[in-house]
């Protein structure tokens, strides 16, 4: 009788493809120490090692003696779930004491995911030079066992950590072998599905996206491609402070490039495409690369007429310590959707650093400068607490000799 043991995402154990576990029983410490002793079968366990792992904090008097009596249990529950029985050859699941340690095995009968999912791993990257169509077959039947991180029900147990990065880390392998093989196939499609789900389970592996990406190149869908690499440029930024890579520049070269020379436009259909994703609303916020080519672009018809245009730079200054991260990158947001919200159509800005923003004003005559600076100002001592935080605001002329540094 066949019992399948489930690891990645939520613990279970199913016999005939029905779950033997109590709903009752899947938050208790009985059903932990059974994880604790599959996770590490056919190992010999220090009963001190056991205690400290699962009840570390707690204050036991005789530790030994509460181990023991939850050896027990488990072995009673065992018993009731049809996993152990007193006959050790018939028993799936044998867990004994001897020589002062305690061991847990497992029959033949019993299929644990996650020992399936590292023999086919393990296959794939033995065969995936020699045998391209065996490894793509293993490496997915691997990636359909990984129903989410080792243990997902069990975030806080300190001693589950190891094991769940290790399983993690092979995941993004398998993943990453996967895609690359996909890629050499010319499977764009498939790396499009698989990604769908690995994101999901890993968001902010750069290696998944750059696949992802020139799966989209290769199917012609620049403008997902586009729309996908702002998305996770952005994120990367907002929630790490990490710009983008080399490797996602040239992606963005890549995409840009390709968007331009695959498609033949006349005057009318351009003008549609270049303006389709400008609502021409409130001041526009840009990319430090987009804000630097119009600066650049300023600071040459600055040769040809007088200069009425001015670089800005905003500093949000903290006024006192320990202020969170996360005051820090909510005050920088606001600020952005301040001067959205309260510069001019024409004007453009970005952010340059995480606690400084660039303004690009045109047209503009130096005394109106003033006005601008204390409306910024005055609108952000009314967005962000005054005693938190506080900006500081700097002008320039633009002039064809002032470098962009």
């Amino acid at each position: 009788m066949p019992i399948q043991v489930v690891t990645f995402g939520d613990f279970d154990i199913k016999i005939n493809d029905k779950s033997v576990l109590r709903k009752s029983s899947r938050a208790s410490k009985n059903l932990e120490l059974l994880k604790y002793f599959i996770t590490y079968r056919n190992k010999k366990l220090v009963p001190e090692t056991i205690v400290e792992a699962l009840w570390k904090g707690n204050e036991i008097f005789d530790p030994k003696n509460v181990l023991r009596t939850q050896v027990f249990r488990l072995k009673r529950n065992m018993e009731k779930m049809g996993l152990m029985s007193d006959n050790a050859v018939q028993s799936e699941f044998y867990l004994s004491f001897e020589n002062g340690f305690y061991i847990f095995e497992t029959g033949a009968n019993c299929i644990i995911d996650m020992d399936i999912f590292e023999e086919k791993i393990k296959f794939a990257d033995s065969v995936k030079d020699t045998d391209i169509g065996q490894a793509i077959q293993k490496y997915s039947e691997a990636l359909e066992l990984y129903k989410g991180q080792y243990l997902a029900e069990n975030p806080y147990s300190e001693w589950v950590y190891p094991i769940r990065i290790r399983y993690h880390r092979l995941y993004v392998h398998a993943v990453l072998n996967l895609m690359e093989l996909l890629m050499a196939e010319k499977r764009y499609s498939e790396i499009v599905q698989i990604y769908e789900k690995a994101s999901l389970l890993e968001p902010y592996e750069e290696g998944i996206h750059i696949y992802f990406l020139e799966a989209l190149i290769e199917l012609e869908q620049f403008k997902s491609a586009l729309s996908h690499y702002n998305y996770i440029t952005s994120k990367m930024y907002q929630e790490f402070y990490i710009e983008p890579t080399p490797a996602l520049r040239n992606i963005y070269k890549r995409i840009t490039a390709d968007h331009s020379e695959n498609r033949i436009a006349d005057l009318l259909s351009l003008g549609r495409d270049l303006a389709e994703d400008d609502k021409m609303e409130g001041a526009l916020y840009c990319e430090l690369d987009y804000f630097k080519s119009i600066f650049n672009f300023e600071r040459r018809q600055s040769l040809r007429t007088d200069s009425n245009k001015f670089l800005g730079l905003i500093s949000i200054i903290a006024n006192r310590a320990n202020i969170s991260k996360q005051d820090r990158e909510q005050a920088v947001k606001s600020l952005e959707q301040l001067l959205f919200n309260c510069l001019r159509k024409g004007d453009v800005f970005c952010r340059w650093n995480p606690s400084q923003i660039l303004l690009l004003l045109t047209n503009l005559s130096e005394s109106n400068l003033s006005l601008i600076q204390n409306r910024i100002q005055s609108k952000f001592k009314k967005t962000i607490a005054a005693d938190k935080f506080a900006i500081k605001i700097d002008f320039q002329h633009i002039t064809a000799s002032d470098p962009f540094t």
